[in-house]
């Protein structure tokens, strides 16, 4: 959970859709 975090506060900082459905299938696939 503590990387997803990390991983979201570097897409917020370089936005980009393609980093951000990457960030958001992995973060889909830990919660399950």
């Amino acid at each position: 959970w503590r990387a997803s975090a990390e991983r979201r506060a570097a897409v917020i900082e370089q936005p980009g859709p393609f980093k951000v459905t990457v960030s958001m299938r992995y973060d889909y696939f830990v919660l399950q």
